[in-house]
């Protein structure tokens, strides 16, 4: 059946430590188990190093970059940023899901800009980074006229 080996390796992207699991199957080298079995542990290093080298983080969202509006339901908005970097590990062509959730309880009818209204979020499990969503300006309550003429 030839040598296998499964392997785990680390490295640090993203701010974390990231893990890496791998394995191989099937490496026939020489003419005895040992030969097959040196096959593995070669084959492996080589895996080990090209998932370390590919492996990087990168910013998807910097520090104040607008992610999404807290509207007041009556034609005016006020926009949300994200507090800090949101930075991810991942290799190049990755593809992963970036979420908004409001704060619990909801969220407020008027704040002061930096308010926390949320929570920004990519990726899942233990590889998920979130940052804090906050308000950029101050966020108001609509004025009485304004409730009055949009009903």
């Amino acid at each position: 059946s030839g040598g296998a080996l499964m392997w785990a390796a680390n490295k640090k992207a993203g701010g974390k430590e990231q893990l890496i699991l791998g394995v191989v199957l099937q490496q026939h080298g020489g003419t005895t188990v040992n030969d097959s079995l040196n096959a593995a542990l070669a084959r492996s290093q080589q895996l080990i190093e090209s998932v370390q080298g590919g492996l990087t983080s990168a910013t998807i969202v910097k520090k104040g970059q607008v992610v999404g509006e807290v509207s007041d339901g009556l034609g005016g908005s006020t926009p949300v940023v994200a507090a800090a970097d949101l930075t991810a590990a991942g290799w190049g062509g990755l593809r992963s899901t970036l979420t908004l959730t409001p704060r619990p309880g909801g969220l407020p009818h008027s704040a002061k800009a930096g308010a926390v209204v949320g929570t920004l979020t990519i990726g899942s499990g233990d590889a998920r980074t979130s940052v804090p969503a906050v308000l950029q300006s101050d966020l108001k309550s609509p004025s009485f006229t304004s409730k009055l003429t949009h009903f």
